[in-house]
């Protein structure tokens, strides 16, 4: 008779793996969203923080709203590591989007208010930090900030799909799995 009942302690870890295996995927995308925010949000280039924030903030915000305190955590972790100043405009950005993104023109693109964004916050501190006369090649940086926003915000939104389709949509490869298997169909042709 004692042999047909589990104890207590041996349910709760039965119990216990199977909600893991029921939530699986969630965890597999939060910590995909907590690390790719954390290293995405940290990246430099010749001299200038990229906007990689903003652009995962945003797809997060669009298409996979129970994760976005991950986005938010691992962005500014990885803000605080290059300044808190760089903590700050992060901020200021998603403050700004977040208005922004309300009115349903802006919603329409996407793409263009994550750049915009970018614009008017980065316009405005490098104006505060140069007291009204940024360099020339500070606004380039800007611009060029901008325009890269604006394409990896287009990337994002096309290699992740809603949730339900990006491994597999009714049957078909689709999303990621597209893009996954065409990056190895491209390293198999090319021998790398």
């Amino acid at each position: 008779m004692v042999s047909n009942l589990e104890r207590p302690f041996v349910q709760q870890i039965r119990h216990t793996l199977e909600s893991v295996g029921n939530r699986k995927m969630y965890i597999l995308m939060a910590i995909f969203f907590l690390a790719s925010t954390f290293f995405l949000s940290q990246a430099v280039l010749f001299d200038a923080a990229v906007p990689f924030f903003l652009p995962i903030w945003a797809l997060a915000q669009a298409r996979f709203r129970k994760h976005l305190i991950y986005v938010f955590i691992g962005g500014m972790a990885g803000g605080a590591f290059l300044g808190l100043g760089q903590a700050v405009i992060y901020l200021l950005q998603l403050l700004l989007f977040n208005v922004v993104s309300k009115h349903p023109l802006t919603r329409k693109s996407i793409p263009l208010t994550v750049a915009g964004t970018i614009i008017v916050v980065q316009v405005l501190w490098q104006f505060i930090m140069y007291s009204g006369q940024p360099p020339v090649n500070v606004q380039l940086t800007i611009g060029f900030e901008a325009i890269l926003a604006l394409f990896m915000t287009f990337f994002l939104f096309v290699a992740f799909p809603h949730r339900e389709r990006i491994f597999l949509a009714n049957g078909r490869r689709s999303g990621l799995g597209l893009f996954v298997s065409s990056a190895l169909w491209r390293q198999r042709e090319w021998g790398i």
